[in-house]
């Protein structure tokens, strides 16, 4: 019964975290006066790539702030997967 409780804190924390990313996409543009790119994000942020990547990848981060149409790609998962790894060597 406890490591559900944790587990489940642990999901609500990472779907907040989310939910704010996405929306400080949403509005980086207007509120840092710079042309939203990755880099600008986590520098203006003060994130790490790992900051972003935890949660999601950039590119459905940014379309779910209705920045970009999303990417409907079969190997998006396994890419996606791949970009955590290679930012933690």
């Amino acid at each position: 019964m406890a490591k559900e409780y944790v587990l489940e804190n642990i999901r609500q924390a990472i779907h907040a975290g989310r939910a704010r990313l996405v929306e400080e996409i949403r509005v980086f543009e207007e509120e840092a006066n710079r042309p939203l790119n990755l880099g600008n994000f986590i520098e203006h942020q003060g994130l790490s790539l790992d900051d972003i990547y935890r949660r999601d990848s950039w590119t459905s981060l940014c379309a779910d702030a209705g920045r970009h149409e999303p990417v409907q790609d079969p190997d998006r998962n396994r890419a996606f997967k791949g970009l955590r790894r290679i930012e933690q060597h």
